[in-house]
């Protein structure tokens, strides 16, 4: 059996919450919520983001957890297996999981149990999960990837959930720290962490909005969905977050020859501990595949604060922002792609946040593989002065229908 690194420890975060859910089950009234951090510096971890008492994010942190220990022997003691309660979050740093293969073999038990799992770490890949786990976290097809030319993507944490259907859920995320000279560093655990425990946060809102109000459009399927969220940190404390929830849905169609999908893409500006203000939110959609075709895109240019997407196939919603803004679009059935915008005007000093726009668009797809590029770029601005912290997600959205 090998043994896990000297000073390992496994630490226990304890919750009590108002009106919490599990992040991928139904509402439970006053539950404890226990996070279970597994590193190598579990302590010095947790007592740095204790120190940050400016962060407001923190605060809130410190009000809804007690943090506890469980000693390394204790692990040992039960052959790494992990013991919690029923609805616990566990927390693993990836470099602890790839060292030690009774620990790997317990976490890979947990997530089968249908537990919520999150993997952290300085950067990896989801084929560095994957390798390592056995989870398919994404279809891959050979032709049409040589045709997008696309970088694996690093990430700082992945949640992992199961569904009792066997389906999984993924909440991929990227942290990054601006140093004093301008520069974007990946920071120290304790911030990952911060992340990982205000994603989970963030999650369980979002699944509780949408229990409350439903996105349907007839018997279109969602195919795949995922999280992505991207955290700002600069002095020290959260800046920024650019969080995105897309949707891939299938419509109906009589057509031989290609498919017809659509994306539904969320996307959510939040600003932090005295950056409230926001700059910019670009959101670009691209087809990489030659063979496919784009059909349409929404909303149209605009301003104000309520907005109509019209897609092919009678599929439409709205959403709505806190304050009015201008959004401009611009987009070319020739080029397949489309960009949305919506920015400050000179009329106006910054963007009232948070800021939602919930952009879409529909394509033919041929042969078995849909495809499309996203990129999404955030910047929020120092409240009374010029700072900017920019955060950019760029994931290419995959669903293999053969």
């Amino acid at each position: 059996m090998k043994k896990l690194a000297k000073g390992l420890t496994l630490t226990t975060l304890a919750l009590s919450m108002l009106i919490p859910i599990n992040a991928y089950g139904s509402a439970k009234p006053k539950l404890k919520k226990q996070i279970i951090v597994i590193s190598d510096s579990a302590e010095t971890t947790i007592s740095n983001i204790k120190k940050r008492d400016s962060d407001e994010t923190i605060k809130k942190i410190k009000e809804m957890y007690n943090f506890d220990k469980i000693t390394l022997s204790t692990l040992k003691q039960n052959n790494f297996t992990i013991k919690h309660s029923e609805d616990s979050i566990i927390v693993v740093s990836f470099e602890n999981i790839s060292s030690n293969k009774d620990l790997l073999n317990n976490i890979i038990n947990e997530i089968n149990k249908q537990n919520l799992v999150y993997i952290y770490g300085k950067g990896f890949t989801t084929q560095d999960v994957e390798q390592l786990t056995g989870l398919k976290i994404e279809k891959r097809s050979k032709e049409k990837l040589e045709e997008s030319s696309v970088k694996n993507q690093e990430w700082q944490y992945l949640g992992v959930g199961k569904e009792v259907d066997g389906k999984f859920n993924f909440d991929f995320g990227q942290v990054t720290y601006k140093e004093a000279d301008g520069t974007y560093i990946i920071p120290d655990d304790s911030f990952i962490l911060q992340s990982v425990i205000n994603s989970n946060k963030r999650l369980e809102l979002k699944n509780e909005k949408n229990k409350l109000a439903p996105t349907g459009y007839g018997d279109d399927p969602i195919v795949t969905r995922d999280s992505l969220s991207k955290d700002g940190y600069a002095f020290n404390e959260l800046k920024a977050n650019l969080s995105v929830d897309w949707f891939l849905h299938k419509a109906s169609d009589n057509d031989a020859e290609y498919d017809y999908f659509y994306l539904e893409d969320s996307v959510e500006l939040n600003g932090y501990n005295g950056y409230t203000t926001g700059y910019d939110l670009k959101t670009w959609h691209s087809l990489p595949s030659a063979s496919d075709i784009i059909k349409d895109w929404g909303p149209d240019s605009n301003s104000g604060s309520t907005f109509a997407v019209s897609l092919p196939w009678g599929v439409q919603w709205q959403f709505s922002t806190n304050a009015a803004i201008s959004l401009t679009t611009e987009g070319s059935q020739a080029d397949d792609k489309v960009f949305w915008n919506v920015d400050e005007r000179w009329y106006q000093y910054g963007i009232s946040l948070p800021l939602r726009i919930r952009p879409g668009t529909a394509w033919a797809s041929k042969g078995t593989y849909a495809m499309i590029n996203t990129q999404h770029y955030g910047a929020v601005r120092k409240n009374g002065g010029f700072d900017l912290v920019e955060l950019s997600i760029d994931p290419q959205v995959r669903y293999d229908y053969n």
